[in-house]
């Protein structure tokens, strides 16, 4: 929602510039460097009855409504300063609500299982139910809006519907969930600064972050831009739920597909493949006329959607390889530090996304809708955009993207943890935090540092 909207929600409904916007945007990131990493760092030390992560989760239940709530409300102050400062309050509250959930949600994975393909089988189901959150998201919030008159109305009914559907969700996960009484563990060591960065230490790790970053820039630059195309570029803003409906739904489909690739042919290699594909339909726009059909619009969102898919599924299937990397570097369960690392490093990018989006699009220089009151009835009377604004909106769909994904595929065609090392390396993690009597011998375990460390 907030990829596909938000920038929209606040130049056009909270009448906000476009960079005052991005600021926002990117001011949370600074603070998402300082607690993302601490986060991570906190939940590998947290001791409770009921483990390290199920705290977090049961408080998820209030504050993840709250945050939805105040970030969607639409305030009318007539100030514009004011509506700025509380788009800026209500961003940070919801980035710090995210970063209390997601990190020690994501920091399960490594532990549920340390089988290379069944890693890729378990992301393949999250992405499979995050693809279909993915399609309500898209589609229904604009549908509420819409339904009423007043578009303020519209907002703050659809912030409610939206803050109970993404709450209730950590309500079941904080009751299933089970994890043992840990407050009887040795305590780790003192916490050092240095800790907060640990994981960018790791070669593997980084060269994963740059493949992270290049797929999901990517994602949110055309997730952010694609409401701007379909009404000012294409002149169809009542197909834009189509196109994003199509979009999501091919990746879905392709989720099976995209699984048995990987276990024949490799994670690096089906992400190459993937973000060359979709490189190839964002290409394609470049040469799309106003006039273009609505069936081609289709098309290609179903072939950006597989190469989106690929890009998206395969940085999350290698990354509990990557923290058994960082056990191999410390010889202690840093899941925690890695997954604050990655969360911070996803919400940079959708800042960074966000925040260059806004900027040339006010350079460019955007016309915000205006909006119009007439018996207590708001409504947004979108004005023709200049030239130089289409431009602008072809060039962030197609260029950015390219580039982007360009640097993933490099990196990824040199990644070092293969499945053949993965085999190796994870014989060794099982001995540290199972006790295995299988163990690797000294060289052996040499070898793989000077490979992945």
């Amino acid at each position: 929602m907030v990829g596909f909207y938000y920038l929209i929600f606040l130049t056009d409904v909270l009448q906000i510039t476009p960079a005052y916007a991005g600021i926002v945007l990117l001011a949370s990131r600074l603070w998402d460097g300082i607690s993302d990493p601490l986060m991570g760092v906190l939940v590998d030390r947290t001791r409770s009855r009921i483990g390290k992560r199920r705290p977090y989760f049961f408080a998820a239940i209030f504050t993840v409504f709250l945050s939805i709530v105040a970030l969607w409300y639409p305030v009318d102050w007539t100030d514009e300063l004011t509506r700025f400062l509380y788009a800026l309050v209500s961003y940070l509250f919801f980035s710090t609500v995210s970063t209390t959930v997601m990190i020690p949600y994501l920091s399960m994975q490594p532990e549920l299982t340390s089988d290379y393909n069944e890693r890729t089988s378990l992301n393949v189901y999250k992405m499979g139910f995050s693809f279909v959150a993915g399609i309500l998201a898209a589609l229904i919030p604009m549908a509420i809006v819409r339904s009423f008159d007043d578009i303020r109305t519209g907002y703050i009914v659809m912030a409610l519907v939206f803050g109970a559907f993404f709450a209730l969700p950590w309500l079941g996960i904080a009751l299933h969930i089970r994890e043992p009484d840990n407050r009887g563990e040795a305590a780790p060591p003192r916490l050092k600064p240095a800790d907060l960065v640990q994981p960018l230490r790791i070669r593997t790790f980084r060269m994963l972050i740059l493949i992270y970053l290049g797929a999901f820039l990517s994602l949110d630059v055309m997730s952010t831009v694609i409401a701007f195309a379909m009404s000012y570029l294409f002149g169809r803003p009542g197909q834009l739920n189509i196109v994003l409906g199509t979009l999501i739904v091919s990746q879905l489909a392709f989720l099976p597909i995209l699984s048995r690739l990987t276990k024949q042919h490799g994670k690096n290699r089906v992400l190459v493949f993937s973000a060359l594909l979709w490189m190839a339909g964002v290409a394609a726009i470049a040469v799309m006329p106003r006039t273009v059909p609505t069936a081609a619009l289709i098309g290609l969102a179903v072939v950006t959607g597989f190469g989106v898919c690929g890009s998206l599924v395969i940085p999350w299937t290698m990354y509990p390889d990557a923290t058994d990397v960082g056990m191999l570097a410390t010889g202690r369960d840093i899941a925690g530090s890695f997954s604050g690392s990655m969360t911070f490093f996803r919400k940079l990018a959708s800042a960074i996304a966000l925040f260059l989006v806004g900027l040339f699009l006010d350079i460019s220089g955007y016309l915000a809708p205006v909006q119009q009151t007439v018996e207590g009835v708001t409504t947004n009377l979108e004005q023709p955009q200049p030239e130089p604004v289409l431009l602008t909106i072809r060039l962030l769909l197609v260029v950015l993207p390219i580039l982007l994904l360009g640097l993933a595929a490099i990196v990824a065609r040199r990644y070092p943890l293969t499945r053949e090392v993965h085999e190796r390396l994870s014989i060794h993690v099982r001995h540290i935090r199972e006790g295995s009597e299988e163990a690797l011998d000294e060289q052996e375990i040499e070898t793989l540092k000077e490979r992945l460390i």
